[in-house]
């Protein structure tokens, strides 16, 4: 630890660990930033979470659909192979 700063290994490009120097903030500071970096998160607003929720249930409906009719169709493939093979 040298000036208030830490080093962390990282991962190098030829297999050895270099070494990145990181600030040491003290518990204040470091809420300070987080509530600073919080407040810039700007939030879907209510219409836009609606029609994402929207699509979601709906490709999801339309997915499970097409899974059903792939499962259904190698279950009838393998049902027709087995009767007939054997």
């Amino acid at each position: 630890m040298s000036g208030g700063l830490v080093t962390w290994p990282t991962p190098g490009y030829l297999g050895g660990a270099e070494h990145k120097e990181i600030p040491v903030v003290n518990p204040v500071q470091f809420i300070q930033q987080v509530r600073n970096e919080g407040a810039k998160i700007v939030w879907p607003t209510r219409r836009e979470v609606i029609t994402t929720t929207i699509m979601v249930l709906i490709l999801s409906a339309i997915t499970s659909i097409f899974f059903f009719l792939v499962d259904l169709g190698i279950r009838a493939a393998l049902g027709f192979i087995l009767t007939n093979v054997s």
